[in-house]
């Protein structure tokens, strides 16, 4: 160890000694559990396995409740999430800013691998966070196909909605960042194409807000109502003569959609 080294690591342990007290037993497990959570983030297999035959506890959380599990599945590494998840970590814990699981974690990197290995250890697939949003939401509104096809098959809720004023399920979700794909293996799952969200608008409008017309084209195909009003009156077609999407606007007509004259955008 070079002497520049060996002074980092003093400094390290002179501060987690005063941050303890100068309690030295519970200094060495700030020092484990700060060890464990970096070998979890970045990886290190070799170094996490250490850690754990020296039974450092797999659950200790950080300041902000977060596990190493939920470090590894953040960073999408599979070799140490299956080492942790062996250890006994427990994937059903919730950090406490956001109230995340693991899997929140895991679907928000897009990590297929590491979803279906959490799953498989018991991690509820439809667990919500502090803001209502469950794993198949987030994934959804993040784009992560993969993500949201190991979910869809561990029969997650696809109709789920999260709490709040904007009380969106995944399809309005996957509708309002213009997901094509995701939107399309919702609807096979089950999803109502039709389910209205905050002020009454349905998948379609919200689709409307970008504009996509692949994502149109999946709605429609799925029985969309193309007429579909709002609270105050608003429509799909309503909205995309708003935003100019003179294209969309026109396929929305070719589907049938009436040009009310009355209505407000809210």
């Amino acid at each position: 160890m070079t002497l520049t080294a060996r002074a980092a690591l003093t400094k390290i342990f002179a501060t987690a000694l005063l941050l303890v007290g100068g309690n030295l037993f519970a200094c060495e497990r700030l020092l484990g559990r700060i060890a464990l959570m970096d070998a979890a983030e970045t990886g290190n297999t070799k170094r996490l396995e250490r850690l754990v035959s020296r039974r450092v506890d797999v659950n200790v959380v950080d300041q902000c409740g977060k596990t190493a599990l939920m470090f590894a599945a953040a960073a999408g590494r599979p070799d140490a999430t299956a080492i942790l998840l062996k250890a006994g970590a427990n994937p059903n814990l919730h950090e406490k800013g956001y109230g995340r699981t693991a899997l929140h974690f895991a679907v928000s990197a897009g990590s297929a691998p590491i979803a279906n290995a959490l799953i498989a250890a018991g991690a509820e697939v439809d667990a919500r966070d502090n803001y209502g949003d469950s794993p198949l939401i987030v994934a959804s509104a993040l784009g992560k196909d993969d993500a949201v096809k190991v979910l869809v098959a561990a029969k997650a809720d696809v109709n789920a909605r999260r709490t709040g004023p904007i009380n969106r399920n995944a399809l309005h979700q996957a509708a309002y960042t213009g997901n094509a794909q995701t939107v399309s293996a919702l609807i096979a799952a089950g999803a109502d194409v039709n389910e209205p969200a905050e002020a009454g608008w349905t998948p379609l409008m919200i689709a409307m807000l970008y504009g996509k017309p692949d994502v149109v084209e999946e709605l429609l195909a799925a029985g969309a109502n193309v007429n579909a009003r709002s609270n105050s009156g608003w429509t799909a077609l309503k909205e995309a003569e708003f935003r100019k999407y003179d294209g969309v606007a026109k396929r929305l007509r070719a589907a049938g959609a009436i040009e009310f004259v009355d209505g407000e955008r809210k």
